[in-house]
């Protein structure tokens, strides 16, 4: 019971400092997009909540994560987690095949 604990403790904290990051990997994906305000007014939200963000004192919901991905082309996981992905890996991990082709 105790090594249970013990991991799921230790794979918290690993999750927490990704999170941790999260500030640092929006200012990355907003720099790349252009600007703070160009990157606002394309997901309508105000400059003075995306500059909370890079800095740390307040976190975007799940939608601006999602708009900010899409319109950036950044993967979510890069975004979250910082994992081991190209900032703008595509966004689909796989796309159907269109010549009918059956595996």
């Amino acid at each position: 019971m105790r090594v249970r604990r013990a991991r799921r403790a230790k794979r918290a904290k690993r999750v927490q400092r990704r999170i941790d990051g999260l500030p640092e990997r929006l200012r990355l994906t907003i720099a790349s997009y252009g600007s703070v305000s160009a990157t606002a007014a394309a997901i309508e939200r105000s400059e003075g909540a995306l500059r909370k963000w890079i800095r740390g004192t307040s976190e975007p919901n799940a939608s601006d994560l999602r708009s900010i991905c899409e319109l950036t082309g950044t993967h979510i996981n890069w975004l979250l987690f910082g994992e081991n992905l190209s900032p703008c890996s595509p966004l689909r991990a796989s796309v159907p095949s269109t010549t009918g082709e059956k595996k």
